[in-house]
């Protein structure tokens, strides 16, 4: 029983990924907030589990599935409908389309790396999938909380979508948001999370202040990279 509690938190995140791909056409700004939800039960899950004890490799198994709904086919999804949709046809097909697979493509060979272990101690090989689902989503929810409608260029997108998709799979070293090496670093990162998501029940731009969130983590990633020593030959 214990562990059904964590799999109907990893299921919930499934149907939210489904309604913000149901939104998606008509509204965008829903799509996303229902993204934000679903990142929001993966991050519990987890947590759930090990707090009831009630870990095990299904549970591993089926949230690694949905992941790859929620933060590869849903984010696509939803940057196809509010941007690439107007980009030409190329060969027959969409080349939105094409860009949205790519993002996609991405995110399921992130998360079967991911999978397949190896990842240093503290640290991710690859921006996180929902980390590159959530850099998507929140530039859609920047350009309508601060009416950037620049941001909804399709060239512009289409390059948010491949960037993260290359950042997903490069073999580049990023901090775990997992695991802390200081209770500072912890406190800092989950707090300023928890004010976006506040920001947003009290209808304030916290799509805004996630977006920079996310990009300050990346933009850390590459200032860790440059600061580190290089390898002795």
């Amino acid at each position: 029983m214990r562990r059904l509690v964590p799999s109907a938190i990893t299921l919930l995140g499934m149907l939210a990924a489904l309604t913000s791909m149901v939104w998606a056409p008509s509204h965008p700004y829903w799509s996303c907030l229902a993204l934000i939800t679903a990142s929001l039960c993966d991050m519990i899950d987890g947590r759930v589990a090990r707090l009831l004890g009630a870990q095990s490799e299904f549970g591993q198994q089926l949230d690694s599935l949905i992941d790859v709904v929620a933060f590869g086919v849903a984010p696509a999804f939803l940057a196809f409908h509010w941007a690439l949709a107007e980009l030409p046809v190329v060969a027959g097909l969409p080349s939105g389309l094409l860009l949205a697979f790519v993002f996609m493509a991405a995110t399921a060979v992130r998360l079967a790396r991911f999978n397949l272990g190896g990842q240093p101690e503290g640290q991710f090989v690859g921006v996180p999938s929902p980390v590159g689902a959530l850099l998507v989503t929140t530039v859609v929810m920047a350009a309508h909380e601060m009416a950037w409608t620049g941001l909804r260029n399709p060239a512009l997108v289409g390059g948010v979508l491949v960037g993260t998709a290359a950042l997903m799979v490069a073999p580049l070293t990023f901090p775990s948001y997992k695991r802390f090496k200081t209770r500072w670093g912890r406190a800092l990162f989950y707090g300023l999370i928890t004010v976006g998501v506040t920001m947003l029940l009290f209808r304030k731009p916290g799509g805004t202040v996630l977006l920079l969130v996310l990009t300050g983590y990346v933009l850390g990633g590459f200032v860790r990279l440059l600061k580190a020593e290089p390898a002795p030959r």
